[in-house]
């Protein structure tokens, strides 16, 4: 690896590792939900983040070198940097949208990405900013978006609100 690469992984470690700090500080200063699972939580975030970081170093980070150095030439090369900015942004919002429902639609994938939309605390989250809820059928786990969308009506059988 040559020295940006290496000044640019201590750079993103350094700054991942401060704004850890800053988030667990707050959370003992005022927790968002007070839970007797608190360390489970934490073991299993710093788990995951653990698991992220080792994927990012082994495969993320040589497959974007890889791609930096073997461009395709799709692309136009003279393009003012503001427009080329607003393309690759517009890229990456159109990958990522897929990466998201590629996640939701392929059962594999779904294993992974699960976790993100498990909040054990939805309703006192809500009520602590000010929306008082009850969550009724939020979701099936494994389901798709599609497997909800065959079912909405039975879902909304009754007058709810959804916003």
């Amino acid at each position: 690896m040559d020295d940006f690469t290496q000044t640019l992984i201590h750079y993103k470690i350094a700054i991942v590792l401060l704004v850890l700090i800053i988030i667990f500080a707050f959370e003992k200063i005022k927790p968002i939900v007070q839970s007797k699972a608190q360390r489970f939580r934490i073991r299993n975030n710093l788990g995951l983040w653990s698991i992220n970081s080792i994927l990012s170093l082994l495969i993320i980070l040589p497959l974007a070198q890889l791609g930096s150095q073997n461009a395709l030439g799709w692309r136009p090369q003279n393009i003012p940097f503001e427009a080329e900015l607003v393309i690759n942004l517009l890229l990456l919002d159109f990958l990522i949208y897929w990466w998201h429902r590629a996640n939701h639609e392929i059962k594999f994938l779904w294993k992974f990405h699960e976790v993100h939309h498990l909040d054990q605390f939805l309703e006192k989250n809500l009520l602590e900013r000010g929306i008082a809820s009850k969550i009724t059928n939020a979701s099936v786990s494994g389901d798709t978006s599609n497997g909800g969308l065959n079912r909405i009506n039975w879902s909304l059988q009754d007058d709810y609100d959804l916003f």
